[in-house]
Formats: structure tokens, C-alpha cells, sequence
């Protein structure tokens, strides 16, 4: 079933993407582990043994890289659920 947006559901669409801000591109996109501790502001302990696991990865050869809006969302989970309950997922 298809659902289409009304004239004035369309346009609020629009408004709200419109304002979205543009990627910058001088921002990398995906960033080392090294990069996403100093983003976070943890400790290598830290990340290692609450953060690593919740954080999905893109392997790249050997390398392993974070996307800073899955850091975030890590973030933002952390600010509504408990740490315990997030690492036994």
C-alpha cells in the first residue's frame, strides 16, 4: 500500500529537511577508535570495557572505524538507560 503526503504534509517535509544543516566536508565521516575516545572524552578503559561493544563498526582491512552519529546514539541511550541493561544486549 502506497501513502502519499498531502500538499501541506509535503511542504512541512520539506521545511524541516531544508533546514537540516549540509555535511561539512572537511568532517570525516568515519573516525579511528583513538578518535572516537577523544570524541566521547573517555578513557581507553573505559572504552574498552563499557563502550567498545555498544558502538558498531566498519572494518576496513585490519582497521576498525566509528561513525560519529552512532556514537552519539550511544550517548544519547546512555543518557535514558542504564549502562547494566545497555551492555547485556
Amino acid at each position: 500500500m502506497t501513502t502519499f503526503l498531502s500538499r501541506q504534509e509535503e511542504a512541512d517535509l520539506y521545511s524541516v529537511v531544508s533546514a537540516l544543516p549540509a555535511p561539512d566536508p572537511e568532517q570525516p565521516l568515519l573516525i579511528t577508535q583513538a578518535d572516537a575516545r577523544k570524541y566521547l572524552g573517555v578513557s581507553k578503559h573505559t572504552w574498552e570495557r563499557y563502550l567498545k561493544q555498544l558502538v558498531p563498526t566498519h572494518k576496513f582491512g585490519r582497521r576498525l572505524y566509528y561513525k560519529k552519529v552512532d556514537l552519539d546514539m550511544v550517548v544519547d541511550r546512555m543518557a535514558t538507560e542504564p549502562l547494566a541493561r545497555m551492555n547485556r544486549r
